[in-house]
């Protein structure tokens, strides 16, 4: 079996314990390029390609950070927002919002997440925010079974 960069990358981050990271986005190239450079960055990476995976991967994990598109099938991002708010509002402080919406739209929820980025967004924007959210958030711990995990 062959394994893509990204799950190479994510082989070694899960196995030295790395922080989790989710990106939640339903454009597979922008998950493919997120995946990449986090994991190249050190972190594990996960991704959702919708809102209902967001906030199932969401209740079934831990993470330092999560990268959240507002336009998302199945369920909306403002939606996962404000699901979040109601279940784990500590959370809120580790989503960066990635977005190409108008202002209009993201104007309300600037005070209530870490960050609000604008698509096209360069990846080193992207790894600072992300690297803001870890180093506020405890360090990841490796379980028994080696799996990465990152407690509230």
């Amino acid at each position: 079996m062959k394994l893509s960069l990204s799950e190479v990358f994510n082989s070694l981050a899960r196995a030295v314990g790395a922080p989790r990271v989710l990106c939640a986005d339903d454009d597979p190239a922008v998950r493919e390029l997120c995946s990449v450079a986090l994991t190249k960055a050190g972190f594990v990476a996960d991704v959702a390609a919708n809102g209902r995976e967001t906030l199932e991967k969401l209740q079934d994990n831990e993470y330092a950070a999560v990268l959240l598109d507002l336009s998302m099938p199945s369920v909306h991002g403002a939606t996962v927002l404000s699901l979040v708010q109601q279940e784990k509002p500590e959370l809120l402080r580790r989503i960066i919002v990635v977005t190409g919406m108008p202002d209009a739209v993201v104007d309300g929820i600037h005070h209530q997440v870490a960050a609000v980025l604008r698509k096209p967004v360069s990846l080193e924007v992207l790894l600072a925010e992300v690297n803001n959210c870890s180093s506020r958030h405890p360090k990841a711990r490796t379980d028994g079974a080696g799996e990465a995990t990152v407690r509230l």
